[in-house]
């Protein structure tokens, strides 16, 4: 009986386990995006076309990642682009060049 309780304990605390990892996930997906916009508005009205170019080229690897979400180096990926856009959103609130 006791064994029976331990076990079914543990798989409810795997499931909310579960349950909140995918919803951290998706705060997760929510921020970068949120990130992106920022930095998509930031760089819409850059007369460089060199800027157009990375920041395109940027958001296709976003995608990329977003799409594959499997393996090492497409989080080492996604983390990396993340850092950046970071660093164009606060670039761009405080007015900076990027």
């Amino acid at each position: 009986m006791a064994k029976d309780i331990d076990a079914l304990l543990e798989q409810q605390a795997d499931q909310m386990t579960a349950v909140l990892k995918s919803h951290a996930a998706h705060i997760e997906s929510m921020l970068a995006q949120h990130r992106f916009q920022v930095a998509q508005l930031a760089l819409h009205n850059s007369p460089e076309p060199f800027v157009h170019e990375v920041f395109n080229h940027l958001r296709d690897r976003l995608v990329q990642v977003t799409i594959n979400e499997a393996g090492l180096a497409d989080a080492e990926d996604a983390r990396y682009l993340l850092r950046i856009l970071d660093r164009m959103e606060l670039s761009a609130l405080e007015g900076k060049p990027l």
